[in-house]
This record gives structure tokens, C-alpha cells and sequence, in this order.
């Protein structure tokens, strides 16, 4: 790493955080251009919003959602729905980890309150389910997570995220009290808290919500990026 560090000319990295979290990078932090990835921020228009939430009975929706895997910490938000009231949280993806999670479930009674989506690859339907919900999590425990796409899917429908601090570009994404907030990785009670301050409080959750759609507007917008991405190679 060093040695390509050293010949590069820029060094392209996905947020500032990385700079100082790499022990071995920061040295070559003058030659480093922050250029995070970024999605399409336009939103189709679509009517399964309301029936979606008609399906669970006017409950607030949670949803987490990406492969399930164990550092996605899914496990952990399962666990704090069990401190929730009148909410429900969707699970959208599949993986390896799913028997687990179904298990957990089982043992604490907790069917009712916890639906496993699977893999659901129609994007109208995501954007649906993404806009239906009132909350997004990502309780992932590991820097193996180092930026997730899919908290920009969440915030440009206007969805506030609640992130765990992990000190990666997971956290240059969502701001803590800005357009979210972030706990601490495998703290159950953090995320039970975090979850009930949002769910409690229609103001807050809306006003991080507009935050989070105009970061997104602002930052990650991917017509934006592809001007930065032409200037970094010196294409135009």
C-alpha cells in the first residue's frame, strides 16, 4: 500500500474519514480527492406508499435492508424492536445469516413485529418499501463497512438513518443529529433509544429527514459527481 501510495499522482478515497483512519494513508493525504460514490436523486412517482403502511395497520415502519450477513448487525436491530412499541421492522435482502435471524425471532416471540422481505430486485418496488418506511437502520458492527449505498437510497426519499459510529464513510454519509443519528456498534439499548427518539417525535424525524434528502442533493447527486470524476482524471 505504501508503495503505490508513494507513486501515486491523486488518490481517490470515498470520504474524509478515511484519511485519518488509515494509519498508512494519512502520510499521502495531500495527494488524496474525496469523491464519494452517489445515486440518481429524481423519484418516480408511485401509489403502493399508502398500502404498504395499510398492511401494517397504520404501525411506524423500521427497515433495514442489504445482504444478510453477520457484520451487518441485524441481529442487534432485531433485538432493540423488542424494546419499540407500535412499529415494524422490514428486512429487505437475503444471505447466508437468514436462518439465524429467523431464529432469533422465534425465541423472542418476536414474528409479529419482525417481516423478512428477502430479496426484492423490481426497483419500483424498493423505492416503494423505501418510501414507506419512517425509519431507516443500519446497525452494522464492522469497518468492513466503509460507505453504504444504501443509506443514500433511504435519504433521498427523505428517510432519516440511524448508523452506528464506526468511523467510515458510513458516517460521512449520515450526520448524528443532522440527518440522523448514529450509536454505538452492537449497543442494543443505544439503538432501542435512538429509534424511540424518532419514533416519538414527528418533528425530529421530519426535519432529519429534509436534511438527509438535501445532503443527498447536494453531495451524491450522481450528475455532480460525474463533473468531479472527469476533473480528478483530467478529461475535460
Amino acid at each position: 500500500y505504501k508503495y503505490f501510495y508513494k507513486i501515486s499522482d491523486r488518490i481517490h478515497i470515498l470520504s474524509p474519514n478515511v484519511i485519518y483512519s488509515d494509519k498508512i494513508l494519512t502520510p499521502f493525504k495531500e495527494k488524496c480527492y474525496i469523491l464519494p460514490f452517489g445515486i440518481k436523486t429524481e423519484i418516480s412517482e408511485n401509489n403502493l406508499n399508502n398500502a404498504i403502511k395499510d398492511k401494517y395497520c397504520g404501525k411506524k415502519i423500521l427497515l433495514c435492508s442489504g445482504r444478510l450477513v453477520r457484520f451487518k448487525g441485524f441481529q442487534y436491530a432485531i433485538k432493540a424492536i423488542n424494546h419499540v412499541q407500535n412499529a415494524v421492522l422490514l428486512i429487505m435482502g437475503d444471505g447466508k445469516y437468514r436462518h439465524t435471524l429467523e431464529q432469533l425471532v422465534a425465541e423472542n416471540n418476536l414474528t409479529d413485529k419482525v417481516i423478512f422481505l428477502g430479496e426484492i430486485s423490481n426497483k419500483k418496488t424498493k423505492s416503494e418499501i423505501f418510501e414507506a418506511c419512517d425509519v431507516f437502520l443500519l446497525p452494522s458492527i464492522q469497518r468492513t463497512e466503509s460507505f453504504a449505498i444504501v443509506q443514500l437510497e433511504a435519504m433521498k426519499h427523505g428517510k432519516p438513518v440511524i448508523n452506528t459510529n464506526l468511523g467510515t464513510g458510513v458516517n460521512y454519509v449520515s450526520i448524528d443529529k443532522e440527518t440522523g443519528l448514529t450509536v454505538e456498534p452492537e449497543n442494543v439499548a443505544q439503538l432501542a433509544n435512538a429509534i424511540n427518539t424518532l419514533l416519538n417525535n414527528d418533528e425530529l424525524r421530519l426535519q432529519y429527514g429534509q436534511n438527509a434528502r438535501k445532503r443527498v442533493e447536494d453531495l451524491f447527486d450522481i450528475e455532480i459527481l460525474k463533473h468531479n470524476y472527469r476533473r480528478i482524471y483530467n478529461i475535460e
